[in-house]
């Protein structure tokens, strides 16, 4: 077929980079699809609604397909569908050739190191800083499972070489609910989700346990996301009367006061230079008294101090722990071994739920569990 046109899918930061890479190879791009930008064009380049695109075109997907084709109508309703993506709709819709995410990477392997010099977060030039093998290997032998441990391997090659081959692609888990960490048989619940951001995770925890879920306690310090997580909280509340829902609106960290705080969206954190100032809490202090069944942190590199200010309280509650170790080069080491040294009562696991090794997840069972 003459003429086929050049199109990226995801007008995003992937999208973008993406673009960088095929302008570098002198590959033309004629146009993105992307259903949530509000932007026209990108450097010159049309941005066009999917219905809108033309068709005689082969697609690079910058999006990774969604944990499920099938995502539950209850979760759909509440959470926003930009969380859902499906390559197969792409191909549904008469494109000439849709290229996915996968092998999108695979025929242009630059964007990784494109994406991670420019986000950084666990990335950085010194190899030494990334990798420190000795921690690494201590680590390795607390893992509970065979999985886990070839993550870690992987997660190590990758940060080693940046290469396609040891490319650390997401589970098709839902992130914070893998199915064979963490029990489906709950009878009740009391859920803490720290960095609740917009309440992306708590459709999951319902679609999930549903009326077992006795309470939920949210903390969210960035005042935009708080808005959007009380519209979340404002829907469950319809479908679940009986579940006590509590937000507040601080940073957690390792003791109580007050902090500089960026807003960035899902990128909100700890920074002492902003003059946004939000209070910082303990859950020793706020939840005392309160017995957690389940904790997660996602809190952008602020997991250690907030583990650190619950000490008393997951000593008492031996709660299930979902802890993000991506945010910083160190956490994928610091954070495991930490837990293991103050808290020898669990078993620990990782799983990758992210592109990049981005949402690498450390989750922590006790051991009275199994």
């Amino acid at each position: 077929m003459k003429d086929l046109k050049t199109a990226i899918y995801g007008a995003g930061s992937i999208g973008k980079k993406l673009l960088k890479v095929f302008n570098k190879k002198n590959i033309k791009v004629d146009f993105f699809i992307d259903q949530y930008t509000d932007k026209a064009d990108l450097g010159g380049i049309p941005v066009y609604r999917l219905k809108d695109a033309p068709r005689d075109a082969v697609v690079y997907v910058t999006v990774v397909d969604s944990v499920s084709n099938n995502i539950p109508k209850s979760v759909m309703e509440i959470i926003d569908d930009r969380y859902w993506f499906s390559s197969n709709v792409l191909s549904e819709c008469g494109f000439f050739k849709v290229i996915d995410f996968a092998d999108t990477l695979k025929q242009f392997p630059e964007v990784i190191k494109e994406f991670l010099e420019d986000e950084k977060l666990w990335w950085c030039e010194e190899k030494s800083k990334m990798l420190n093998y000795q921690e690494l290997e201590k680590m390795r032998e607390l893992l509970r499972d065979k999985e886990s441990k070839d993550i870690l391997n992987k997660l190590v090659k990758f940060r080693e070489s940046l290469s396609y081959e040891f490319y650390p692609f997401p589970t098709k888990e839902v992130q914070y609910f893998p199915k064979e960490i963490i029990p489906r048989s709950w009878k009740e619940i009391n859920f803490v989700d720290v960095g609740a951001f917009t309440g992306d995770t708590l459709p999951w925890l319902f679609y999930f346990y549903e009326n077992k879920v006795k309470s939920v306690v949210c903390f969210e310090p960035d005042k935009e996301n708080a808005i959007r997580l009380s519209s979340t909280i404002e829907r469950l509340k319809k479908l679940y009367p009986k579940t006590e829902f509590i937000t507040v609106p601080a940073a957690v960290w390792d003791s109580e006061g007050f902090i500089g705080f960026d807003f960035k969206a899902a990128g909100s954190k700890v920074c002492e230079d902003s003059k946004n100032i939000v209070p910082l809490v303990t859950l020793d202090k706020v939840l005392s008294g309160y017995s957690p069944t389940y904790i997660k942190m996602d809190i952008e590199g602020a997991e250690l101090e907030a583990i650190k200010g619950a000490e008393k309280l997951i000593k008492t509650a031996k709660p299930y722990l979902a802890i993000s170790i991506y945010h910083k080069p160190e956490d994928l080491w610091q954070i495991p071994l930490f837990v293991s040294e103050r808290f020898s009562f669990y078993d620990l696991y990782i799983r990758v739920h992210g592109n990049f090794g981005l949402e690498t997840i450390l989750y922590c069972v006790s051991k009275r569990d199994f």
